[in-house]
């Protein structure tokens, strides 16, 4: 597990009380346990039933004197609002998901990028200025990073590419899964050196910003082609949440009966919205072609076990085969 042994980037150290809130099928759970433990810290776990609400969180973290967390941006966003000064926390770890207008707080935020093929931790970010995105940063010194073209060529610094990653925590592939381990893991085509021979393909599309730090763009699998142009999911999300009011967002394409690719968001807001005023300030600052057919607000995002909101969970309207009352309704 080479990832557990750079703990030191983030500055762990025997005194702190680490509270492990993923779930320990959740890869970022392996981190937060290893990574402290070989630091000679002290570990927490916070109980299931805590787990899905903000008062309870904080309560245990303040009541555990927890002084590092991880947590998912849309649960981070939830407890800085409620700036307790009780909070012995000294820093907090997000990630997961795109992590979007978090401003530091009294403690810092470490934007980290993982995955389980990398077994665990491969970017970390400190966050020290406002900003409407947050970078992943920069890879563990163990591991290489290349952003790649469609035809899996280097693209020019500052273009965005698909994310591959090589180095000794890069996972040899899937168990009995020989598919799927041919998809996303291959030969190194940029460097034979021993340990760096062997990729991962992560299907994240990133962009190189000038100083090094990568910013993660979108997943491969949310880029949609609408009326001929290409979207990207995260984009038109990315407006709508800049919307007053509104807090998460989720915009997907569906497939209709005939084949056209229909575009719908889903967003939570602290108060009722009107959708078709919302929808016509997105018309205001998109291109006709991003703003969604329909808009959906929701009581609350489905999570699925890892405490990420679950896009697999949102279905298509069942209005979807007729375009013109899917938008007059929603």
């Amino acid at each position: 597990m080479a990832s557990i042994s750079n703990s030191w980037r983030l500055g762990f150290n025997e005194k702190d009380v680490m509270c492990v809130f993923p779930s320990f099928s959740f890869v970022a759970s392996i981190y937060d346990t290893f990574g402290q433990l070989v630091r000679g810290g002290s570990l927490n776990l916070i109980p299931e039933e805590k787990r899905r609400n903000i008062d309870l969180i904080e309560e245990h973290f303040i009541t555990n004197k927890i002084t590092i967390a991880y947590l998912p941006p849309h649960m981070a966003k939830k407890l800085i609002a409620r700036d307790n000064p009780k909070l012995c926390l000294r820093a907090l770890l997000v990630g997961g998901e795109v992590v979007r207008n978090l401003e530091p707080h009294r403690f810092p935020f470490l934007n980290v990028y993982a995955a389980s093929e990398t077994c665990s931790l491969a970017f970390t970010y400190r966050m020290d200025k406002p900003g409407e995105f947050c970078p992943i940063g920069k890879p563990n010194p163990n591991l290489l990073a290349y952003l790649v073209d469609e035809n899996g060529k280097p693209v020019e610094k500052g273009e965005e590419g698909e994310l591959w990653l090589a180095g000794p925590q890069i996972s040899p592939g899937y168990y009995k899964r020989e598919e799927q381990t041919k998809e996303q893991f291959m030969k190194n085509p940029f460097c034979d050196e021993p340990g760096y021979d062997w990729l991962f393909r992560t299907r994240d599309i990133c962009r190189e910003l000038p100083d090094g730090n990568l910013i993660f763009v979108a997943r491969a699998d949310t880029m949609y082609k609408i009326r001929g142009f290409r979207v990207e999911g995260s984009a038109v999300e990315n407006v709508i949440l800049a919307q007053e009011g509104i807090q998460e967002v989720v915009v997907k394409a569906f497939t209709d009966s005939g084949g056209t690719d229909i575009l719908c968001g889903y967003f939570t807001a602290n108060e009722k919205k009107d959708v078709k005023e919302l929808k016509k300030a997105l018309k205001e600052v998109l291109p006709y072609y991003m703003v969604p057919t329909a808009l959906f607000q929701l009581d609350e995002m489905p999570l699925n076990m890892n405490r990420k909101i679950d896009r697999k969970a949102i279905k298509p309207p069942k209005e979807l085969d007729d375009h013109k009352l899917l938008e007059k309704l929603y």
